[in-house]
C-alpha cells in the first residue's frame, strides 16, 4: 500500500471511529468506494483499535471500571491459587483475561492476578506470545514502569487444561485516557513532573534492549500513592512490545501493530519502528496533555508557546533520524523550555522556594500550613472502612470474603485480618460492622452480626487478641456512635425489633447500658458524640426550621444547652487535638463546608470559621491526633433506565437507554401511571433537596413536583394516576407517607410510618381500596388495611427462622395475587413467593441459592397477571453491597420452570414494566467511592 492510499485509508478510519460499531462496516464499504484493499486495510485497523494488544493491556485498578460478563468469575473469594495466591475479589474481565485482586501468601502482599480466558488459553501461539510478553516486561524493573512478578500455572481438576496465572503490580489510579477525558488538559505545573516521569519509564524501556510500540495516554497509569497529593506515572502494556535486535525481520503488518493514531510516519510507510517511533508517541501524548488535539491530525502547534512548539515540533518531524534520540533528552527540552534547564537549575529554585519558605515562617509560621488533600485509595466494594486510627496509620474495615474485621496499613496497603472466621459472609451472613478505634489506638470496638435478628458488641486488639463480647440482648441492636475521651464508655443506638430507638452510654468494663435521662431531638442526618469532658455529648438539633439547625450540648443527666445557634444544615464531626475547638460540616454558605469554632464549657468561645469551602458528598471517617481527617468521597449514582422487550421470545428489542443523559447520575426509584404514558422518578440532581419527577413517556419532557415534602422516596401512582404516593418527611417532621397532587402539588399525610407500623412504601390494590405492606416487625407478617373501613387484616406470617422485610412486593394488575420476597438464613436461599391477596397459603416460584439473590424492586407483573418478571442478582464481590450482575427472568404464576430473557449485564433494581406489556423502566447503581484525607487544615 502507497502512502497516498495510506492517508486515505487513515482518514476513512477516523471518520468510521467516531460511529457506533454496528455502523462502521457500512461506513467503510461506501467510503472505499469499491477498493477492497482499502476496505480490507481500514477494517483491519478498526479490528487492531478495538483489540487488547496483549495480557497486559488491562489496566489492574483497584477500582477497575466494570465490564459487561457474560457468565460467572472463575474463581470465588477466598480459592487459593498455585497453592501461593488466595483471590480476595473479582476486579474486572477483558479480551483475554480475568482480573482478580489476590494476596500473594509466601510474601504477604497483594497483587493483580490475571487468569488467562479458557478460550484461549489452550491457543499455543497465543500462550507463548503471553510468556515472551511477560519476559520482556521483567527485562525492567524501574519505578515508572508497571512491575510483573510471575507466569504461573495453575493445576485444575483432571482433565481440565491447567490455567495460566501473571502476577503483576496492584495499582491504585485511572489511565490518563481517562483522566483526560473527565478533566480538562493538564496545566503546565502538573506537566512537566508526569512529562519528566513518562520519559524515565520510557527511558527504562529502551535502556532494556525494548521498543515500546504502542505508547498512549490509555497505556500510562496515573497511580496515586499514600502520603502524596500528586500522582504518579506508571508505563504499561508491552503487548505489541520486540526487542531492538528483531524489529528487521517484521514484515509490513506486524510493523503496523499499534493503536493507528500514535503510529510514527515510517511505521505508515511500512518502514521498522525504531526508538524514535516512541519518541514520536510520547510528543502526541505530550501534545495531548497540554490541550492539543492529536487524534487523527498532526498537533495544531501553534497553540502552545514558541519553546514548547519547538520541542515537539522535533519530536513529530516526519524524519525519524531528528527526532531527539532519547526520552529522556525530551524531557530535558520541555524543562528547558519551561525556564529552567537542568538538574542544578532545579535545585537553585528549590533552594530559593526553600529560603523563601524560612524568610515568611520567621514573620509568619501559620503561613507554612497549607491544606493539603490526598486521595489514600479507592474504596472497593469487597472492603467497606469504618475509621481511621487516632495516629492516622490504620483503617479498620471489614473484609467481605469472609465477613472478618481486618485492619489496613494506609502508607503500605496491607492488610491484616484480626478476627479469624472458616465460612464465608455470602453463605453464613456473619460479620463486623460499625467499628471504632479505642482513644488510645489499642482496641476496636465493633458489632457482629450472627444474623439479621442477632447481633452483638465486641471488643478486639488492634493485634487481634482478647476479642471478647461485651454486649448482647435478643430483643435490641446495638449501633456504635462514639467513644469516650476517657476511654471507659462508648455511647451507643440502641432500636428494638419495632424501630423504636433511644441512646445510652455502655460501660467498657462491665457491658451495663445506662438510657440518657434525657433523649437527643436529633435534625434529619445528625450525628452525636461525646463531648471533651466525657460526662455530656453533643448533638445536631432537630429546630423548628427545617434549613438552620443547631448544636447543642447535653450533659448525662438531662440538662441541655445550645453551643452554636443558626448552623445551616450542619453534622458534628468531632474535636480538634487540643480538645478546643469542636469540627462540623455546614452548609450556612449554601455548598457544604468543613468549619470549626472554639467552644469552652459555657459555649461557643467565638464565631465558626470555615476550614474546608467544599466538602460536598464527603463522609467522615475520623480525625487523627495530628488534625488530619481522614473522610470517603462517595461519587456513586443511580440512573434510572427504559428498554423494551419481548417477554414470549424472552429477548430484548431495544438497548436501555436513560431517560435523559443530562444530570447523569441523578435519578432513581422509577414507577409507570397506570396507562403508561407517564414515568414517576426522583430527582436527586441537589442532592440536598431531593424532588419528585414525571416525564411524558411520549415526549421525554420531564417536570419537577416542588412539594413541602422534604426527602420524598420510592413515589407510586394511586387513585388512578390522579396522586402521588411518596415516602417522605413532613412539614411537622413526621415521617410517613404522603398523598401528592401532581397538579397543585398539593401534599397531605396518608399516614405515618410509626403509626403503620411499617419502614416501606408497600402497595395499593388497583381498585384503590386496599393497601398491602409487612410489618416492621417482619415476624408478625403481611397485613392488608382497608381504606373504607380502617380494619387491619394479617394474611400471611412467615414460619420462624423465614425474613420477609425486603423490599420486594408486588400486586398482580387483576388484584387477586400478591408476590413478596421470602429469605431462609438457615438454608441460605431466597425465594419468589406467591399468595392470594385475600390471604392463605403461600408458595414458592422462584428458588436463589446464596450468593444468588433478588435486589431490592425485583419484581414486576406483566399486564395480563400471568407472569413475574424477577431480578436475579449474581455477586461479583462478596460484600453486601458489592457489584452485581443482574439477570432478568419470566417466572409463570401457574408454576413452571422460569426462563432467561436475553439483556444487558447491569447491576438493575427497582425493575417496573410499562402496562404495553413491552417496556420495562429500572434503575441502575454504580458504584465510586475513595478514601481521601486533608491534613494541615486546622
Amino acid at each position: 500500500m502507497n502512502a497516498e492510499r495510506w492517508q486515505r485509508a487513515k482518514q476513512i478510519f477516523c471518520e468510521a471511529i467516531e460511529l457506533k460499531a454496528a455502523d462502521r462496516e457500512q461506513y467503510v464499504l461506501d467510503a472505499s468506494r469499491g477498493d477492497s484493499l482499502l476496505v480490507d486495510e481500514v477494517l483491519r485497523l478498526l479490528h487492531e483499535n478495538d483489540r487488547d494488544t496483549g495480557l497486559l493491556s488491562e489496566p489492574a485498578l483497584i477500582l477497575a471500571s466494570e465490564l459487561p460478563v457474560d457468565d460467572a468469575p472463575r474463581f470465588a473469594p477466598s480459592a487459593v491459587l498455585a497453592r501461593r495466591f488466595r483471590i480476595i475479589r473479582f476486579i474486572a474481565r477483558g479480551g483475554m483475561a480475568e482480573v482478580y485482586e489476590a494476596e500473594d501468601v509466601e510474601l504477604g502482599e497483594r497483587v493483580a492476578l490475571k487468569a488467562i480466558r479458557r478460550s484461549i488459553a489452550s491457543d499455543a501461539t497465543l500462550r507463548a506470545g503471553f510468556k515472551r510478553e511477560v519476559q520482556l516486561a521483567r527485562r525492567i524493573t524501574h519505578a515508572n514502569v508497571c512491575r510483573i512478578f510471575d507466569l504461573v500455572q495453575h493445576e485444575e481438576p483432571t482433565g481440565i487444561e491447567p490455567v495460566l496465572l501473571l502476577s503483576m503490580e496492584l495499582l491504585n489510579g485511572i489511565t490518563l485516557a481517562e483522566y483526560l477525558r473527565l478533566n480538562k488538559p493538564v496545566d503546565l505545573r502538573s506537566a512537566l513532573p508526569l512529562i519528566g516521569e513518562i520519559a524515565a519509564g520510557l527511558q527504562a524501556v529502551h535502556d532494556a534492549g525494548i521498543i515500546h510500540g504502542d505508547l498512549k495516554p490509555g497505556n500510562i497509569m496515573l497511580v496515586f500513592r499514600s502520603g502524596q497529593s500528586v500522582p504518579h506515572a506508571k508505563v504499561m502494556d508491552f503487548g505489541v512490545a520486540l526487542p531492538t535486535n528483531a524489529v528487521a525481520a517484521l514484515d509490513e503488518s506486524a510493523v503496523r501493530r499499534g493503536t493507528p493514531d500514535y503510529l510514527a510516519p515510517e511505521q505508515l510507510r511500512g518502514e521498522p519502528a525504531s526508538a524514535a517511533s516512541d519518541i514520536y508517541a510520547f510528543g502526541l501524548v505530550i501534545s495531548e496533555m497540554l490541550g492539543v488535539r492529536s487524534n487523527c491530525i498532526k498537533p495544531e502547534l501553534r497553540e502552545l508557546s514558541s519553546r514548547w512548539r519547538v520541542v515537539l515540533g522535533r519530536c513529530l518531524d516526519a524524519d525519524s533520524s531528528r527526532r531527539y534520540r532519547r526520552p529522556a533528552d525530551v524531557a530535558s527540552a520541555m524543562r528547558g523550555a519551561s525556564g529552567v534547564t537542568s538538574r542544578k537549575g532545579w535545585t537553585a529554585l528549590a533552594l530559593v522556594c526553600v529560603v523563601a519558605a524560612l524568610l515568611i515562617a520567621l514573620s509568619r509560621v501559620d503561613h507554612l500550613r497549607h491544606p493539603n488533600n490526598l486521595q489514600i485509595l479507592n474504596e472497593s466494594s469487597a472492603l467497606d472502612i469504618w475509621r481511621a486510627s487516632p495516629d492516622g496509620k490504620s483503617l479498620v474495615a471489614t473484609s467481605w470474603d469472609t465477613g472478618d474485621l481486618v485492619l489496613e496499613d494506609v502508607s503500605t496497603g496491607k492488610v491484616r485480618r484480626l478476627t479469624r472466621k472458616t465460612t464465608d459472609w455470602q453463605t453464613h451472613r456473619a460479620g463486623a460492622y460499625g467499628a471504632l478505634f479505642s482513644p488510645d489506638g489499642h482496641q476496636i470496638a465493633y458489632e457482629w452480626s450472627n444474623s439479621s435478628t442477632d447481633h452483638e458488641l465486641r471488643l478486639i486488639g488492634t493485634d487481634g487478641k482478647n476479642e471478647r463480647r461485651f454486649f448482647h440482648d435478643a430483643n435490641l441492636r446495638a449501633s456504635l456512635l462514639d467513644w469516650s475521651p476517657d476511654g471507659r464508655q462508648l455511647l451507643i443506638w440502641l432500636r428494638d425489633i419495632n424501630g423504636a430507638g433511644n441512646i445510652g452510654v455502655l460501660s467498657r468494663q462491665n457491658g451495663s447500658v445506662r438510657l440518657l435521662r434525657k433523649q437527643p431531638s436529633l435534625a434529619p442526618g445528625g450525628q452525636v458524640i461525646f463531648a471533651r469532658d466525657s460526662g455530656s455529648v453533643v448533638f445536631d438539633y432537630r429546630g423548628a426550621r427545617n434549613d438552620d439547625s443547631e448544636i447543642h450540648r447535653l450533659t448525662l443527666n438531662g440538662d441541655e444547652s445550645v453551643m452554636l445557634a443558626h448552623t445551616g444544615a450542619s453534622q458534628v464531626i468531632g474535636w480538634s487535638p487540643d480538645g478546643h475547638r469542636l469540627i462540623f460540616s455546614s452548609d450556612r454558605r449554601g455548598e457544604p463546608g468543613i468549619w470549626a469554632v472554639s467552644v469552652s464549657s459555657r459555649g461557643a468561645e467565638s464565631e465558626a470559621a470555615e476550614l474546608v469551602p467544599n466538602a460536598r458528598d464527603w463522609e467522615s471517617l475520623g480525625l487523627s491526633r495530628t488534625g488530619s481527617i481522614f473522610y470517603r468521597y462517595d461519587a456513586s449514582s443511580l440512573d434510572v433506565y427504559t428498554s423494551t422487550i419481548d417477554v414470549d421470545r424472552r429477548r430484548m428489542i431495544s438497548p436501555p437507554r436513560r431517560i435523559t443523559e443530562r444530570f447523569v447520575g441523578s435519578f432513581s426509584f422509577p414507577n409507570w401511571s397506570e396507562d403508561g404514558t407517564q414515568l414517576l422518578f426522583v430527582s436527586t440532581k441537589d442532592r440536598s433537596t431531593p424532588v419528585i419527577g414525571i416525564a411524558d413517556a411520549r415526549t421525554g419532557v420531564a417536570r419537577e413536583l416542588q412539594t413541602s415534602v422534604r426527602f420524598p422516596m420510592r413515589p407510586q401512582w394511586v387513585d388512578h394516576g390522579a396522586s402521588v404516593m411518596a415516602i417522605g418527611i413532613g412539614k411537622d417532621e413526621t415521617r410517613g407517607l404522603f398523598r401528592i397532587d401532581p397538579q397543585t402539588v398539593e401534599a397531605r399525610l396518608f399516614n405515618s410510618l410509626e403509626r403503620l407500623e411499617v419502614a416501606y412504601e408497600g402497595v395499593w390494590s388497583p381498585d384503590g381500596r386496599y393497601y398491602f405492606n409487612r410489618y416492621l416487625d417482619f415476624r408478625r407478617g403481611i397485613f392488608r388495611l382497608d381504606l373504607t373501613t380502617g380494619d387491619r387484616r394479617v394474611l400471611y406470617v412467615p414460619p420462624h427462622g423465614t425474613a420477609i422485610g425486603m423490599e420486594n412486593i408486588a400486586i398482580s394488575p387483576d388484584g387477586r395475587k400478591l408476590a413478596f420476597h421470602s429469605r431462609n438464613e438457615a438454608e441460605g436461599t431466597s425465594s419468589l413467593m406467591l399468595m392470594s391477596s385475600d390471604g392463605g397459603e403461600a408458595r414458592s416460584l422462584f428458588v436463589l441459592k446464596q450468593p444468588e439473590s433478588f435486589p431490592f424492586g425485583s419484581f414486576t407483573w406483566t399486564p395480563d397477571s400471568k407472569r413475574i418478571l424477577a431480578v436475579r442478582d449474581r455477586s461479583l464481590d462478596p460484600a453486601p453491597a458489592g457489584r452485581k450482575a443482574s439477570e432478568i427472568w419470566i417466572v409463570p404464576a401457574e408454576g413452571g420452570a422460569p426462563q432467561q430473557i436475553e439483556f444487558p449485564t447491569m447491576a438493575i433494581s427497582c425493575i417496573r414494566m410499562n402496562p404495553d406489556g413491552r417496556t420495562i423502566a429500572f434503575q441502575v447503581h454504580q458504584d465510586a467511592r475513595q478514601i481521601w484525607v486533608l491534613q494541615n487544615f486546622l
